[in-house]
């Protein structure tokens, strides 16, 4: 077993320090003397500011960093010193007094990963190559930054993954970052990994390895997979704490599907997927032995986002042409008066509300909502337009969502439904009131029938 190394002397940290050293006065004025509106978030190690700073003439953004342990600070600078790779963060200048430690960063465009993890702002590829630009920062770290030392990161987590304005990712935070002898264990007693991303066999062992990171950044790609932070509640878990295995049951159970963002569900590739979930879930076992290297999952990451593109350039070609085929289909078949516009269907549920979700299966979700629809009621109203537009009449309907399968079936099946139930009035068939295809979205809406 080996404890940190720390053969690196002091007066070389100093020398690099100095090399990027301003004066106090200069980082006091970036931030406006560290006023209380500049402070992005503070804890018991440190204070963060945002600032702009003046470099070659020029103001850039900045964010400053007030270290409240002297030892955090120390192993910021050793780490900026031993490490230089694309997806690390630098820290670009430090305070040149004694007795005080801050340091300073760029800022980085698109700040941190746990604030795009839910919504439409990341698409599917756009995680995927997140999380393949960490990999390769922590197989750097672990492998290629000394020859007989390995970095153990010991804090990952995706606070600590910023993004730049391409939304390439950064990792930070090596505040308590070690150096271990390669392929051995690091005993401390200074593990300040957050709970829901610490290694559970660091309780049994007293130390960590790189297996630790390897478990924490299993835990990142369920959160970038889920669309949402490991520390969030999720309904109906009673076991809040243990996001990693709440993941471990669904993949397990081969229920991944009931925790995935479905906008995010309909853009992926299934191959992709399943060589990216499996690559998570054994990043996650409780055995370090059994965890991947990063080798291994740089490797499987990137096996994942070549399958994802892959599918992309079949898609973006196979989606032109049977919405082509389609749309030209349907244009013969005079069916303007069936449209409803995309707006009005989304007012109309409250932008598609829980609350008003009565149902769901493998093509999609069913919203009920009141809507104004085609009456059809005159059957020569078709041709009757008041004002140029066709009679309306305003009732609660069963609103279909349609969801974009990678089997192609979702938009097969919502064409043909259009096709079929346009023509077909039964008073035991379930009547077709409009339509929507505006972008991806494709929405059916029907009579609700009375329970």
């Amino acid at each position: 077993m080996a404890s940190s190394s720390q053969d690196i002397s002091y007066s070389s940290l100093a020398r690099y320090a100095k090399t990027l050293s301003i004066p106090m006065e200069e980082i006091a004025s970036a931030t406006n003397n560290f006023a209380i509106e500049n402070l992005i978030s503070q804890d018991t190690y440190s204070k963060v500011f945002k600032g702009k700073l003046l470099h070659h003439g020029e103001p850039i953004n900045v964010v400053v960093h007030e270290c409240l342990q002297v030892n955090g600070a120390i192993n910021e600078m050793l780490m900026s010193k031993i490490l230089e790779h694309k997806n690390i963060v630098s820290i670009f200048k430090v305070n040149d007094t004694p007795y005080e430690a801050f340091h300073v960063t760029k800022h980085q465009a698109n700040e941190s990963l746990d604030k795009h993890l839910s919504g439409s702002t990341l698409t599917w590829i756009q995680r995927l190559k997140i999380c393949v630009g960490v990999a390769h920062a922590l197989h750097y770290i672990h492998y290629g930054a000394e020859v007989n030392h390995s970095v153990i990161h010991g804090n990952i987590k995706s606070s600590k993954i910023l993004l730049d304005h391409n939304w390439e990712p950064k990792l930070c935070g090596f505040g308590f970052a070690m150096r271990a002898k390669r392929n051995q264990l690091h005993l401390t007693s200074k593990y300040s990994g957050t709970l829901e991303y610490m290694d559970p066999a660091y309780e049994k062992t007293g130390g960590l390895t790189t297996k630790s990171d390897v478990f924490s950044f299993g835990v990142v790609l369920f959160e970038v997979l889920f669309g949402r932070k490991a520390s969030d509640h999720i309904q109906g878990n009673d076991d809040n704490c243990n996001f990693s295995r709440l993941a471990r049951v669904h993949y397990e159970a081969r229920t991944l599907d009931d925790m995935i963002d479905p906008d995010l569900l309909k853009q992926m590739d299934l191959e992709s997927l399943n060589v990216f979930s499996k690559t998570a879930y054994w990043c996650l076992k409780e055995l370090r032995a059994q965890r991947p290297s990063m080798d291994q999952i740089v490797k499987t990451l990137e096996r994942a986002l070549e399958l994802q593109q892959k599918h992309d350039k079949i898609h973006e070609h196979s989606t032109a042409e049977i919405e082509a085929t389609n749309y030209d289909h349907l244009k013969g078949k005079n069916l303007d008066h069936l449209k409803i516009q995309w707006n009005d269907i989304e007012f109309a549920t409250n932008k598609f509300s829980a609350d008003q979700c009565i149902g769901s299966g493998g093509y999609g979700m069913v919203y009920k909502a009141k809507l104004d629809h085609f009456d059809g009621n005159n059957s020569s109203a078709i041709e009757k337009k008041n004002n140029g537009e066709f009679p309306k009449k305003n009732s609660t309907v069963a609103i279909k969502r349609i969801s974009s399968r990678l089997d192609g079936k979702g938009e097969q099946g919502f064409f043909a439904e259009i096709e079929m139930l346009s023509n077909c009035k039964h008073r035991n068939i379930v009547s077709l009131l409009g339509f929507c295809v505006e972008g991806p979205e494709m929405i059916l809406v029907y009579e609700l029938p009375p329970l």
